[in-house]
């Protein structure tokens, strides 16, 4: 009230309005899992240190990259002449925070915290070495009680643990965080399948989550299933192999061994090999150029051109006959001229055919791609890459969500639900859920008392949402 001081007619003007409702923002996540770096700038460990980011550079540059994929196969399907990933690929892979985050900032998300629960061993870089385990998730989950500014809790990773019980461990510790801090909220990812790569039922993994959710369910949202993701999975192309065809001009039998130039024992690869010529050297991963040798004394090229001891053809030096005809008796030049054994002079004029051989290979993707491999081919390498680039991540959608919360609450405001929005970088669901598959859920979720928990389902590449009372 105002001090009156002297005596006089005052207007005093009432507002009729209810005081307007102030926003607060309600879609600041913090993600835990795992990342490259543990360590910033200074050496200091980042471990268990809820950490602020923007965008993707700020998350560069604290967390590091994406992990990169090693247990992959390509296959050549010679009946398509068509190369394909080989169906034992994991669902989902070993460490994905880093897309998951991508997915965030993709679907509108702004500002949020990152936990990283990595580990450095022998002074390796997070993704080495590290045993996941809900021991890892649960005490970096305590570490938020001190950050007021999270709204929401994202475990994506946890979803890789062995168990399902594992992984409701650590959404029911997000929901009892919640509740207990009252200002947050916790998105669950529901698992799909009993095991970490098996295809998910729909009524069995909502069974499991019905079951395995306790807690004050108020402070809690399911969402199901895992999302394709447009975002292409990246792998380590020295530990991917490839199983291709070379095709090439057949051999002849008497020459079977490969040298470098120096005279190492190695593989047609271009690997050396142990004293007994039986396995590669392991502690030396360098791919040599190599030679065949036609006698103890001469090594020739892939032409059949003699080397020195450099690698480099001899001037003046004619082709070996080191090539065979279908019936495997003739030695022959890429000409298909014929020779005598272990020469390079022609015998006669007439030009004969050369056989050649679909020769089965493996290799690493890597490999395909250096030049100094006498079996790399950059064509297979290219053909193999158009395959990978199309080989999409598929990921918990939690991390999308959140995104889409904070596009709805920056545009819409507060109070507007989303619902009915389209999920950026996402092809579709992982599993598809018709309407009588949806009325099951909805039946099985209504049977128990689920209180205030969301359960919210992805059809196409929309968002809609259950409210279960």
């Amino acid at each position: 009230m105002p001090t009156y001081k002297t005596p006089s007619v005052y207007v005093v003007e009432k507002s009729l309005m209810p005081p307007s409702v102030a926003e607060v923002p309600t879609a600041i996540p913090a993600f835990i899992g795992y990342t490259e770096k543990t360590k910033n700038a200074k050496g200091e460990s980042i471990l268990y240190t809820p950490t602020r980011v923007t965008s993707m550079v700020e998350y560069l540059a604290f967390f590091g990259s994406c992990y990169n994929e090693t247990d992959t196969i390509v296959d050549y399907k010679a009946d398509s002449g068509e190369y394909v990933v080989r169906s034992t690929q994991p669902k989902l892979a070993k460490f994905f925070l880093y897309h998951a985050i991508s997915h965030f900032f993709a679907n509108g998300g702004g500002k949020c915290y990152i936990v990283s629960i990595g580990s450095e061993e022998d002074g390796k870089r997070g993704y080495q070495n590290t045993l996941k385990t809900k021991k890892h998730f649960i005490p970096a989950i305590d570490t938020l009680k001190k950050v007021d500014e999270v709204t929401l809790i994202i475990c994506p990773e946890s979803a890789l643990l062995d168990t399902p019980q594992g992984h409701y461990d650590v959404q029911n510790k997000s929901l009892s965080h919640c509740s207990n801090m009252g200002d947050r909220f916790a998105l669950i990812d529901v698992r799909e399948g009993t095991e970490k790569n098996e295809i998910g039922d729909i009524v069995k993994d909502a069974s499991i989550m019905r079951d395995k959710v306790v807690g004050d369910l108020k402070y809690g949202a399911a969402y199901y299933p895992h999302l394709k993701s447009s975002i292409v999975r990246t792998y380590d192309e020295d530990k991917l192999e490839v199983n291709y065809q070379c095709t090439m001009l057949k051999i002849h039998s008497n020459y079977t061994t490969f040298r470098t130039a120096d005279g190492k024992v190695a593989d047609q690869y271009g690997y050396l090999l142990t004293g007994d010529g039986e396995d590669r050297v392991t502690d030396d991963a360098t791919v040599y150029p190599v030679f065949l040798k036609v006698t103890d004394d001469i090594l020739v090229d892939a032409k059949g051109y003699k080397v020195d001891a450099s690698g480099i053809r001899v001037e003046g030096s004619n082709e070996y006959g080191i090539f065979t005809n279908p019936a495997g008796d003739k030695f022959l030049t890429t000409y298909g001229k014929e020779t005598d054994a272990n020469s390079n002079v022609e015998t006669a004029d007439e030009r004969l055919e050369i056989a050649q051989v679909n020769q089965p290979c493996k290799a690493s993707l890597a490999y395909l791609n250096n030049a100094k491999g006498r079996l790399a081919s950059t064509a297979v390498y290219n053909q193999v890459k158009s395959v990978l680039n199309r080989n999409y991540s598929i990921l918990p959608p939690c991390a999308a969500v959140a995104g889409v919360i904070a596009k709805v609450d920056a545009k819409r405001g507060v109070w507007q639900a989303p619902a009915n929005v389209a999920v950026v970088m996402t092809v579709g669901p992982n599993i598809t859920i018709d309407h009588a598959e949806q009325e099951i859920l909805m039946l099985m979720l209504l049977l128990v008392n689920l209180s205030m928990l969301f359960v919210v389902l992805l059809e196409k590449e929309l968002l809609f949402g259950v409210h279960v009372p």
